[in-house]
């Protein structure tokens, strides 16, 4: 299973490739483009570009945060909308089904770290990739957008693990899961 994290930033990404509990790649890109549209288009084919040569099976792309100044906002769901429609180029290439999943920022921090919001949250992120997860750590070079690209491919590994389990029958633990085997994702 080869799962993918992204990291959003208003004219930039940054993209986590995990590969059997293993981190193979972490890369950032920032479009220098002024035009918006050429933003979007650089950004969302780089990612689609990357995805495509590790062929994920999943891919894990963080909703665009609500409560920041009103014009970021828009500009990260623009963003966000743009890898969307590109990651749909690739939902079944060669046989192959990419699936693209949004993921709350709070709620993948508060799978991972116990808390979803709070003072210091982005130290608390790169704390806790340091401690748990130094290999993949050291990948990142100290960029903050690549910590959160990572920690959002654990998350949606994590999350392909419980689902296969439970389409098995069982659930993370080994006890029975849903009476007919319902996957979350």
């Amino acid at each position: 299973m080869i799962t993918a994290g992204v990291d959003l930033g208003v004219r930039k990404a940054a993209v986590s490739i995990l590969c059997e509990e293993e981190l193979v790649t972490t890369k950032a890109y920032e479009s220098s483009a002024t035009l918006r549209s050429t933003q979007l288009a650089e950004v969302s084919s780089w990612v689609q570009a990357l995805i495509n040569l590790y062929q994920a099976d999943a891919v894990y792309v963080e909703e665009p945060i609500a409560g920041r100044s009103v014009r970021v906002s828009l500009q990260i769901a623009q963003m966000a909308g743009a890898v969307l429609s590109a990651l749909d180029d690739l939902h079944n290439r060669d046989g192959v089904l990419t699936r693209s999943y949004l993921v709350s920022n709070t709620h993948w921090k508060k799978a991972l770290l116990g808390l979803g919001a709070g003072k210091d949250i982005k130290l608390k992120v790169r704390k806790w990739l340091d401690t748990e997860f130094p290999s993949y750590a050291s990948k990142c070079d100290g960029d903050q957008d690549r910590y959160d690209a990572s920690c959002i491919a654990i998350y949606g590994e994590r999350q392909q693990l419980l689902a296969a389990r439970l389409r098995e029958g069982t659930d993370v633990l080994g006890a029975a899961a849903l009476p007919d085997g319902q996957a979350l994702a």
